[in-house]
């Protein structure tokens, strides 16, 4: 009988302990915003530090956006497009001057630039690096494309209707 009670005590510990658990996991996430006004922004940045024991996520956007994959980045470029399903090549050239920043990139290297660093960083602001970058974006969207490298200027090139 007092197995039975300790096994019957010992149940509802864990009982009430889960319940505990369960309900900490189902209440609302805190959430912190903060507006960050810089007068420099290519000399700014950001730090997020956790000083709970805790394990912490967090998700932010910069500049209202913010591209985690590149399926991101062709689905705004799909949504873009609208209807106009012939015309991604155009949207992708649309996307990349809405989205471009004059501010001097953070890597020297233009062809390791990946799509979410163009994206996501402070700047982009020479030809060479935006040729690669519209160059990747309309290959992924299912187009032949080239760079044709001039001694001052780089001009990305789509074809279209085999042309």
């Amino acid at each position: 009988m007092k197995f039975f009670i300790k096994l019957l005590l010992f149940s509802f510990i864990i009982l009430a302990f889960s319940n505990q658990l369960i309900s900490q996991k189902l209440t609302k996430p805190s959430t912190i915003m903060k507006t960050l006004k810089v007068q420099q922004p290519e000399n700014s940045c950001i730090s997020i530090t956790n000083s709970s024991d805790t394990n912490a996520t967090f998700s932010m956007k910069l500049n209202n956006k913010f591209f985690t994959t590149t399926n991101d980045i062709t689905d705004e470029i799909r949504n873009l497009s609208g209807s106009n399903k012939d015309s991604l090549f155009f949207f992708a050239w649309k996307f990349m001057c809405d989205n471009y920043s004059d501010n001097p990139p953070l890597i020297k290297d233009y062809s390791s630039t990946t799509l979410m660093l163009y994206f996501n960083s402070v700047g982009s602001y020479d030809c060479g690096r935006q040729a690669n970058v519209l160059y990747k974006i309309w290959n992924i969207l299912g187009y032949k494309s080239r760079i044709w490298h001039f001694p001052t200027h780089n001009i990305p090139e789509v074809f279209y209707n085999n042309k």
